[in-house]
């Protein structure tokens, strides 16, 4: 129950599809009954009680009435918390990094807008010529 509640927080701080939530449910549904099976297997020495299945039954119970919504709340303002300040020590540490790239690009963009009205006003004036070269041949 405990990790399926880690499922649950997972499914609180970000949100998936049905069609993957159901997969996800299938998929720890059989992974727990067979790591059930397998552990009750070998400590019983190959014989499946009823009194183990009930222990299991009433755990899960007293987990789920006593435990379930507390954990599933706390795990979510924990994990929400750890990405807030994953969040705030990558803009840290990429700071100096965006600032540099600021500094950089500034005097760039300039060159850049320069050069790209420099090539407009030339890619005009050599337009015009050829239209003027166009007129005398035709006046010829």
């Amino acid at each position: 129950m405990f990790f399926y509640d880690t499922l649950r927080i997972s499914r609180k701080v970000v949100s998936y599809p049905d069609f993957i939530v159901n997969i996800i449910d299938l998929l720890y549904v059989c992974l727990c009954s067979v790591a059930i099976f397998y552990v009750t297997y070998l400590k019983n020495n190959g014989e499946i009680r009823v009194q183990t299945g009930l222990g299991i039954l009433t755990g899960m119970a007293l987990y789920y009435f006593i435990f379930r919504n507390k954990v599933v709340e706390v795990g979510a303002k924990i994990v929400v918390a750890i990405i807030k300040i994953l969040k705030k020590i990558i803009k840290i540490i990429l700071y100096p990094f965006i600032l540099i790239l600021k500094i950089i690009f500034k005097p760039a963009r300039v060159i850049i807008w320069y050069t790209g009205r420099g090539c407009k006003s030339i890619k005009h004036k050599t337009e015009l010529k050829l239209k003027n070269i166009k007129q005398v041949m035709k006046k010829r």
